[in-house]
């Protein structure tokens, strides 16, 4: 879903903030080939697996930004749990994603661009996370946004509507 891409971005991010680390949670069934693909910045990689609830707090809270650089997705829980935690996002603009983050109000967005050329997609979601992490006024702003629009667009009471327009429609 954009891992590989995001592991090519944060070896260029390192460059330029060597005490950034990068943390992958969730299943990961492809763990040994992300480590792989890491190369020299494997160090700096940790990779958690799947959490209980309590361990993913932990990590959320710990967490400077988020990083959602997906192709597509239907509705990322991941981007609610983002939110919710108050996290500044680094999205692509991918099918789905873009319908839940807009750029510089609750993410900074990474073009994917041309899908033949992604180099440009990984300095896109190198430009964005390096501004994001020397940013504080932008992280901020998404901070507040992003709790904003979680609450208005994605409370029980909002989705309860919008499934029942979808199955009365």
């Amino acid at each position: 879903k954009g891992m590989f891409a995001y592991l090519e971005a944060f070896k260029n991010v390192l460059k330029y903030d060597s005490n950034c680390r990068l943390v992958v949670i969730g299943d990961l069934c492809n763990a040994p080939d992300l480590l792989a693909a890491a190369g020299e910045a494997v160090s700096k990689v940790t990779l958690t697996g799947r959490l209980d609830k309590e361990l993913l707090s932990y990590w959320y809270r710990m967490a400077d930004i988020g990083v959602i650089p997906s192709y597509s997705e239907q509705c990322s829980y991941v981007g609610l749990e983002m939110m919710s935690y108050g996290l500044p996002v680094v999205a692509s603009d991918g099918f789905g994603v873009r319908c839940m983050f807009r750029d510089e109000i609750n993410t900074l967005t990474a073009s994917i661009g041309n899908r033949n050329n992604p180099e440009e997609f990984e300095q896109n979601l190198a430009d964005s996370t390096l501004c994001l992490l020397n940013n504080a006024k932008l992280r901020k702003k998404l901070k507040k946004n992003a709790r904003q629009i979680l609450q208005k667009k994605y409370s029980f009471s909002e989705m309860e509507k919008q499934y029942k327009a979808i199955f009365m429609a």
